[in-house]
């Protein structure tokens, strides 16, 4: 997906993505991944370059994976599970009042996949707190249940508790 999203989509494809501490391997997945025009924004710059951005892009975010740190994370249920969500999709969306896509992706056969984008959400700023996290993640649980076998399940998405002193949202 990665290689081919900025092929197939109309706007530039951005993927905000978590720098590497060594600058050796953050190079090396910053040029597999660009090779077909996608560019890869670090977290700390990311919000700075879309301010000053005049036409948005097309951003990508890869929600699916746990958080390394849960304070700022939105908690909720996945898959049965209380699990700590990353809330950047939300954030970006609500800062920047950009529509929310969902994509889905389906494996035809070994090495040929589709995809279909679906509207998340299309006003994010006028949605409550987590409405967008919760929406989303809903439509990735979706996904999974109906195709639990293509799903990375190595992101040890349940390693982190939800801490006593957070109340239930």
């Amino acid at each position: 997906m990665a290689l081919a999203l900025n092929i197939e989509i109309k706007h530039q494809a951005v993927v905000i993505y978590r720098q590497l501490k060594n600058k050796f391997f953050d190079e090396k997945v910053k040029s597999s991944r660009s090779k077909f025009g996608l560019i890869l924004t670090s977290t700390k710059i990311a919000m700075r370059a879309f301010q000053k951005a005049e036409d948005l892009s097309a951003v990508t975010f890869a929600f699916d994976q746990s958080p390394g740190k849960t304070d700022g994370c939105y908690w909720g249920p996945f898959l049965n599970q209380d699990t700590p969500m990353t809330f950047g999709v939300e954030k970006y969306a609500k800062h920047l009042n950009t529509p929310v896509l969902f994509m889905h992706i389906n494996k035809v056969k070994r090495g040929y996949y589709t995809y279909e984008f679906s509207d998340a959400i299309e006003d994010p700023r006028n949605t409550g707190y987590g409405e967008i996290t919760r929406k989303i993640n809903a439509l990735l649980e979706q996904d999974i249940i109906a195709e639990p076998q293509y799903y990375l399940w190595t992101h040890k998405k349940w390693k982190h508790k939800r801490p006593a002193d957070l109340i239930q949202q």
